[in-house]
């Protein structure tokens, strides 16, 4: 099986001459179970297909329609001419003539196999997705240009993965069962970015999406004596004593800091964790007996790490802003002289809490979770039943949704809601919900 296709896409987000771009793809498919060299083989494996497939797509973000095109920002002066502010124009900005489509590369291997007449299934698939000509910034310009920097087709990342499905049905006496997992996993990179000085602002060459840059938590400082035998922490705040937050002077300068914020020079903090979800995973199992029905379905990520900033209330509580504070019964566990073994650190009402709160290792949380998403259990009543109560149909059910979670992530946080547009875990929560019913076909 061969397939080819062809696309040739324009876009006015482009300048004249750079709007149009073809981008083509090709896949085949070889089912191997229809040779007759087979045959041997087909009482056990039923059906093997391979998979192929490579293909192009054009991209672009909205936002960015019309770069090509030199703009002049309109404002009012702050200056009163004649009694009145006049609208002011100032001078355009840089524009990048050159600017077009960035390419999405799909590459696709994969095989579906069905064995045991039938009974597995199993879909492999692996994937390498490229997208190349990302637009980013251009090189350095020297500050007298006296403008930002114009953008151009300059990046390049990288997302590599697998996903994998499983099934199997079978039966033992009269009971019917189906048994499916799936799992997927991919990690991007970037391949190619403009930063020369591996700034940990933007983008850099070599980076892993979702890396997460922090401090590494010695424990709580525990007298004054201790705050001046460490390294200095001032760059946080200035005053340090017993219940706060000692960090790790990894680089042994003396000082925690941020070094120049490079990835070659991080100062004191080092990659602690990943926040892009790894290994999702769903469990699908259902079985009948008779008129017996039961399903459930589970999902999860088998490994994500989160660290929320030093202003989410839902994660530290007390932020020092009486519009803010958010204490729940689980942030009373912070560091007293009595509760020295506290997850919190001492509170402050004010700016304080800051220095306390830095991305580190003691409050990275594990966002892996499995989650009973669906459950439902039913039962249709047999026939003679039925023909004695006159009825056509007579069904009974039960279904729950999010029944049960299990995950080590704080208890003020959902694994499937951790945003939120005024921050961290303030989005509408999702719900458990049971429902029971009875259908009736007369």
């Amino acid at each position: 099986m061969f397939e080819f296709n062809g696309r040739y896409d324009g876009s006015s987000f482009f300048k004249d001459g750079n709007r149009w771009g073809f981008f083509p793809s090709v896949s085949a498919g070889y089912n191997v179970a229809k040779e007759p060299f087979w045959a041997p083989l087909e009482s056990v494996v039923n059906n093997f297909k391979l998979r192929a497939s490579w293909g192009q797509l054009g991209n672009h973000d909205p936002e960015l329609a019309g770069l090509y095109l030199e703009r002049l920002p309109a404002s009012t002066s702050s200056w009163l001419i004649g009694g009145s502010q006049p609208n002011i124009v100032n001078s355009p900005t840089v524009v990048s003539p050159n600017l077009s489509w960035e390419t999405v590369t799909t590459t696709n291997i994969g095989l579906d196999a069905s064995l045991f007449r039938n009974r597995l299934q199993v879909n492999f698939d692996w994937f390498n997705r490229t997208t190349t000509d990302m637009i980013g910034p251009v090189g350095a310009l020297p500050l007298v240009l006296g403008s930002a920097a114009p953008r151009e087709n300059v990046g390049e990342l990288q997302t590599k993965g697998i996903e994998l499905v499983l099934s199997w049905r079978g039966q033992i006496g009269e009971v019917n069962y189906e048994i499916g997992a799936n799992l997927a996993d991919n990690q991007t990179k970037i391949i190619k970015w403009n930063n020369p000085t591996n700034s940990l602002t933007t983008f850099r060459e070599g980076q892993q999406l979702g890396d997460i840059w922090g401090y590494e938590t010695v424990g709580y400082f525990e007298s004054d004596a201790a705050v001046t035998a460490a390294a200095t922490q001032t760059q946080f705040f200035p005053r340090w004593g017993p219940g706060d937050i000692q960090y790790a002077d990894l680089d042994g300068d003396g000082d925690i800091n941020i070094g120049e914020n490079t990835s070659d020079n991080p100062g004191d903090r080092r990659i602690i964790g990943n926040s892009n979800p790894r290994y999702s995973y769903g469990i699908n199992l259902k079985t009948s007996y008779k008129g017996l029905q039961l399903a459930v379905l589970f999902q999860g990520v088998g490994k994500r790490d989160i660290a929320f900033n030093e202003n989410t209330n839902l994660m530290f509580g007390f932020r020092g802003n009486r519009w803010q504070n958010n204490v729940s019964q689980a942030h009373l566990d912070y560091w007293t002289p009595e509760n020295t073994n506290a997850y919190f650190p001492k509170p402050y009402l004010n700016a304080q809490h800051k220095k306390n709160t830095r991305v580190q290792t003691k409050y990275l949380q594990d966002a892996s979770y499995i989650r009973m998403k669906n459950i439902q259990l039913s039962y249709n009543f047999p026939k003679p039943v039925l023909d004695n109560l006159g009825l056509d149909s007579f069904k009974v059910f039960f279904s729950g949704e999010n029944l049960i979670t299990i995950t080590n992530l704080f208890e003020n946080f959902d694994p499937e809601a951790l945003g939120g547009s005024w921050g961290s875990g303030k989005i509408y929560p999702l719900q458990k919900v049971i429902s029971v019913g009875l259908n009736i076909g007369i």
